[in-house]
């Protein structure tokens, strides 16, 4: 069963991640040159709602990608379950200001994916 999740998250993640994700970084490319054309030419420009446009699509970009990283982490799979808790400790500590530190006893290995998908998964909710 829980092979059957994690491949399931593994799918969702990679989807996301290849079609939305991609797809709203290219937008947000766009926007960053197609704002640089008004400041050569004023007369082009397209008045503050495009930099609100641009903000709202980096936002949703930052979310679609912490939506990612919460299904399961890409580094998961490049780098294993040591290093994803890791930096999944520091990134929490720094969003909300707190000292965070992660021991590791015994020698670090990797384990096998669907296991370290589930303790990842089980580490990762609030």
């Amino acid at each position: 069963m829980f092979q059957i999740i994690e491949e399931e998250r593994m799918r969702i993640a990679r989807d996301m991640h290849d079609g939305p994700a991609q797809s709203m970084a290219n937008l947000v490319l766009q926007a960053d040159d197609s704002g640089a054309a008004p400041r050569r030419n004023p007369k082009q420009a397209g008045g503050p709602s495009w930099g609100n446009s641009r903000n709202s699509v980096r936002n949703a970009l930052e979310e679609i990608r912490q939506l990612i990283f919460d299904l399961r982490p890409m580094t998961l799979d490049d780098l294993g379950l040591v290093p994803t808790l890791r930096s999944s400790f520091k990134e929490y500590g720094d969003r909300y200001g707190l000292a965070t530190r992660f021991n590791v006893v015994g020698q670090e290995r990797r384990l096998p994916g669907n296991t370290e998908g589930v303790l990842s998964a089980s580490s990762r909710r609030r």
